[in-house]
């Protein structure tokens, strides 16, 4: 029997009559069929559970660790296993075929984001090698005109032996400086580094020299344009004379223009001057005059040579503000320097911008 309204109806209007046949069919017509959606929907259930478990099973099974292009984590073990066996490989043979890197006393490392210190560096090694390295100087490229840094660090050693030395230990590191990466490269022809290392307004510093006959190995027409930038500028300078700018001058430069229009005087000192000993100072007024900075700075000892030990070298005509390098006897007193002047007013006027001083180039420790 089907449960319409009208068999309810009627099943009912029997009732009503006192007979209750009609609605006991009734009755067990909506049981069974309410029984049989009920198993229905049970064994539904029951086959959207067979598959879930099949889904499931091929979810987790999908969903376990897959490395390197779909490898499962044993795969994947292996696969670290092989790469670090190959790096270990790599790693011996660059140790003991160390003739095949290029030669150069001289690494360079860009890392424009950072700001790095000698201790850096060191950092680099593994503990126990970091006696067997010395890094003469770590010099910071800047562009000549007004020594902004390029973000390249060059690390200068006695010979290739170190340099090859100290990268073959720093490849058995983490190669991690602060977190970024560090890759060295050699620098075999430096002629075309010098540059960003050789300012040539500036006197005489440490280390110059030898650099300058490793570029000329290479590219003496290089070296020549740089040395006639120095005497241009000897030559505008005005009652600067040649033999400040001393041993370079006299070993270099005027080797080759003894017999021309500048006349060396007495030289003045065989010291060169250390990196480390000069500060760069960024946004003065163009109006100030150096001797008033020197006077505000009296209490530091200052490079014993009058005309070099403060020099303007570059001017913005835009801001009308200068960059000086002002150089000291010591680096002690250079930090100083540094720590009075950096990020305050100068002469702590509040009518003057706030001025910047830093470091040419750290002390290597």
């Amino acid at each position: 029997m089907a449960i319409t309204q009208q068999a309810i109806r009627a099943a009912l209007d029997s009732l009503k009559a006192g007979d209750t046949a009609l609605l006991a069919s009734v009755l067990r017509e909506a049981v069974g069929s309410d029984i049989s959606s009920l198993e229905r929907i049970r064994s539904g259930r029951q086959a959207a559970a067979g598959r879930g478990q099949e889904e499931e099973s091929t979810v987790a099974d999908s969903s376990k660790p897959m490395f390197l292009g779909g490898m499962t984590r044993t795969e994947e073990g292996d696969a670290d296993r092989r790469a670090e066996e190959e790096v270990a490989s790599a790693r011996t043979t660059a140790s003991n075929s160390s003739f095949y890197l290029p030669q150069s006393p001289i690494l360079k490392l860009y890392q424009p984001a950072a700001l790095l210190n000698p201790l850096d560096f060191i950092s680099l090694l593994p503990a126990e090698t970091r006696g067997k390295v010395e890094i003469q100087q770590i010099i910071k490229a800047r562009y000549a005109p007004n020594l902004m840094p390029t973000g390249t660090y060059y690390l200068i050693f006695k010979d290739n032996e170190q340099s090859g030395r100290y990268y073959n230990f720093v490849n058995e590191g983490s190669r991690r400086i602060n977190g970024n990466f560090a890759s060295f490269e050699f620098v075999p022809d430096f002629s075309t580094c010098l540059k960003y290392v050789y300012t040539p307004v500036l006197p005489d510093l440490k280390y110059l020299p030898e650099l300058i006959e490793l570029a000329r190995s290479h590219h003496a027409d290089i070296v020549d344009q740089l040395l006639e930038k120095r005497i241009e500028l000897v030559k505008r300078s005005g009652g600067l004379v040649a033999s400040t700018l001393v041993t370079l001058n006299e070993s270099l430069l005027l080797r080759k223009y003894s017999e021309g229009e500048l006349k060396v005087g007495e030289k003045r000192t065989d010291k060169l001057i250390d990196r480390s000993h000069c500060v760069i100072l960024r946004d003065v007024p163009h109006k100030i005059e150096g001797a008033k900075i020197k006077d505000f700075l009296w209490d530091l000892k200052w490079y014993e040579v009058e005309e070099l030990n403060l020099r303007r070298i570059f001017t913005d005509q835009t801001t009308g503000l200068s960059v000086y390098v002002l150089i000291f006897e010591t680096y002690k007193d250079a930090k100083r320097c540094v720590r009075k002047l950096d990020n305050e007013r100068l002469f702590y006027d509040k009518s003057l911008p706030v001025v910047r001083a830093e470091l040419l180039d750290e002390r290597t420790v």
